[in-house]
């Protein structure tokens, strides 16, 4: 019985936990930038290959950033 009651309410903890940072973290920074995609072709270039790098570096940066802004506003409640 009594362990029925502890799941219970930490299932409800943790829900208003959940309810009160979806509430306050904008959806905008709760994905992030697509990562680029190859596309399939035998003969790439360098500049082709830096091209996807780039892409990538961006991507990973902008996901970095996003969680970076989620980071402070949870360390802030």
């Amino acid at each position: 019985m009594i362990g029925k009651i502890a799941t219970t309410v930490s299932f409800v903890f943790i829900l208003a936990l959940i309810v009160s940072c979806s509430a306050t973290i904008p959806p905008a920074l709760l994905s992030c930038k697509d990562e680029p995609a190859y596309s399939g072709r035998k003969n790439v270039s360098a500049a082709d290959v830096v091209e996807f790098a780039d892409q990538l570096a961006l991507a990973g940066a902008d996901c970095r950033a996003r969680l970076k802004a989620v980071k402070k506003i949870v360390d802030q409640k």
